[in-house]
């Protein structure tokens, strides 16, 4: 019993230290812009970036299409891997895995 209220007075101790020593992150408006992310550099425009979430929409329908057929040939193997690559490479860009 002494065991647990050590553990949870320990447990209690080192919260109290974390949040005095590592206060919370700013708020978005309190940091000056030259400290952050410039999106435009990612996705000039929200169309842009809309465009990417609906083509990635349409990717995945068309790499469920390849489901069973990727021993037909040679050439259907060739084109699931590059359309999973497509996919990886515009998945990858920073933001877009949010949205889908």
């Amino acid at each position: 019993m002494n065991l647990k209220k050590n553990l949870v007075l320990f447990l209690l101790l080192v919260f109290s230290i974390t949040t005095l020593l590592f206060p919370q992150s700013p708020e978005r408006k309190d940091v000056p812009d030259k400290h952050k992310w410039n999106l435009s550099d990612i996705y000039p425009t929200t169309e842009a970036w809309q465009a990417d979430v609906d083509m990635m929409k349409s990717k995945v329908d068309e790499l469920a299409d390849f489901k069973g057929t990727l021993g037909n040939s040679a050439a259907s193997l060739y084109k699931a891997l590059e359309t999973g690559n497509e996919f990886l490479k515009t998945l990858s860009k920073p933001g877009l895995t949010l949205a889908i």
